[in-house]
């Protein structure tokens, strides 16, 4: 069986931890503006579809609201709920617990859903 040291902590500055997973979010957020991005200005220079790049922008921000919100909710109601039922407050406390990648995911199809219903009227335009 193989088993593993792994520190989850990147650098540690005292107060402020900077983890591999939160990493990942980082790096998979520009990496995944900078391709959107590109797929609509290829599409806007050949005249597929007419689209304001800041509307894109902005989804990008739903996008990260929806996985730090999604995924805590996720954390809370799944992982420990009736630690949680005792300690309301500690729900709002985003930086002390981990966010739950699969629901933080769920949310972000959420977020792009309520986005694409905003920007539905600008595309067909």
């Amino acid at each position: 069986m193989i088993s593993h040291n792994f520190d989850p902590v990147i650098i540690d500055f005292g107060l402020l931890e900077i983890r591999w997973y939160s990493l990942s979010y980082i790096l998979g957020i520009v990496l995944g503006w900078w391709y959107g991005k590109k797929l609509l200005k290829i599409q806007l220079n050949n005249n597929i579809k007419k689209f304001d790049l800041d509307n894109f922008d902005d989804l990008i921000g739903y996008i990260i609201i929806g996985i730090i919100f999604g995924g805590r909710l996720g954390y809370v109601i799944f992982y420990n709920p009736t630690f949680y039922l005792d300690n309301i407050l500690e729900i709002f406390k985003i930086w002390n617990q981990v966010i739950a990648k699969t629901k933080s995911t769920k949310a972000i199809l959420v977020s792009d859903g309520a986005e694409d219903r905003e920007l539905e009227p600008i595309i067909r335009s």
